[in-house]
């Protein structure tokens, strides 16, 4: 599709079990199944709606460009993709569910662009990344994060299993675990903070912190 895709609430799609290419924004309101295929973005856009699940995503356009999740979002298997995605909050609170109740999902951010997976949120509205379930954690694997694309942010994990070493950025992130967490390694930057609550974080590596770190244990 070269421009908008757009499913009514009485409308019905049935995607294909290869790949649908969408060149502009995508709503979506009605009945969506995806039938294990990917959808897969070759321009900027925003992606909005109520019915927002998938099995794979790809961000696969030219240039740097940004893909923004405006609502709540399920992956069941993959995103990934070339550019940068981003969980934009700054008019409601978005939640990025990995995996399903009996498999992991995974953030490929390897082979995005710099800063490939970002939010924008602020004191008001969080952006959380989480997996269905303690059992099956969301895999985050790469380091093209940015943590601090807006100043003050609010960043919630829940069954998160980063595999490779996270940094923050030191604009004034607020991170809270909403669930058990896994990372390789960890640096609160100055300015951040890390609040584990009840939560558990487990680390492989060393935790630095030179911002701000609450709670936790693991």
């Amino acid at each position: 599709l070269d421009g908008t895709l757009t499913i009514a609430a009485n409308g019905t799609l049935s995607a294909p079990r290869g790949n649908l290419d969408v060149g502009g924004n995508m709503a979506s309101n009605g009945a969506l199944t995806h039938n294990n295929g990917k959808v897969r973005f070759t321009e900027h856009s925003q992606v909005t709606g109520t019915s927002l699940t998938f099995y794979n995503m790809s961000w696969d356009g030219s240039n740097i460009k940004t893909i923004d999740l405006m609502n709540d979002t399920t992956i069941e298997n993959q995103l990934d993709g070339n550019n940068q995605w981003r969980l934009k909050a700054s008019s409601n609170t978005v939640t990025l569910t990995m995996g399903t109740a009996t498999s992991q999902g995974t953030i490929d951010t390897t082979t995005m662009s710099s800063y490939g997976l970002e939010w924008d949120s602020n004191t008001s509205n969080f952006v959380k990344i989480r997996g269905v379930n303690s059992l099956f954690p969301a895999i985050i694997t790469g380091t093209n994060i940015d943590w601090d694309d807006v100043s003050s942010g609010l960043v919630r994990l829940e069954n998160c299993d980063f595999q490779g070493a996270v940094t923050t950025g030191g604009g004034g992130v607020t991170i809270t675990l909403t669930g058990d967490c896994e990372f390789d390694a960890v640096t609160v930057s100055s300015g951040d903070t890390l609040d584990c609550g009840t939560h558990d974080i487990t680390t492989s590596g060393t935790l630095t912190v030179e911002g701000t770190f609450t709670g936790g244990s693991g």
